[in-house]
């Protein structure tokens, strides 16, 4: 007999600004933040979420190297665009992330600063959610 296990669901924060956003990210590097205009969710990756992700990253890895395309692997580096003051930004990290058109762009940067860099051509995210959905605006932006 099999037990399914509830992943349990993020810790939601409101009415937080863009700077305290940053410094919550800053002190707590072991743990997914999502933040979209004053709405920080924080939760910690669990095994079923982290596998998944990892075999999509591998899949890309083997077929632009079969196919010879430059790439370079971002992982899950957090980006963000936002104002420190204010309750309008955004901040996610991707659970792998790759460049190819704009590889030539930021090879052999050890940084990456949102907007004078270009965000990942490529965002996987594995997402063990009922729905997406209210996803979408942070990942169009």
């Amino acid at each position: 007999m099999s037990t399914i296990t509830q992943i349990p669901g993020p810790m939601v924060l409101r009415g937080i600004t863009f700077g305290m956003y940053l410094r919550i990210r800053r002190s707590n590097p072991g743990y997914r933040m999502t933040y979209l205009d004053g709405k920080l969710e924080i939760m910690s990756p669990e095994y079923i979420h982290e596998r998944g992700a990892k075999r999509i990253g591998v899949v890309v890895r083997v077929v632009a190297s079969t196919l010879e395309i430059p790439f370079c692997g971002a992982g899950s580096t957090t980006f963000r665009l936002g104002d420190q003051t204010l309750k309008k930004g955004s901040g996610k990290e991707p659970d792998e992330s790759f460049y190819f058109t704009h590889e030539p762009l930021i090879r052999g940067k050890d940084r990456i600063i949102l907007p004078a860099d270009p965000p990942p051509d490529l965002w996987i995210e594995a997402d063990n959610r009922v729905s997406s959905e209210g996803r979408l605006p942070l990942y169009a932006r």
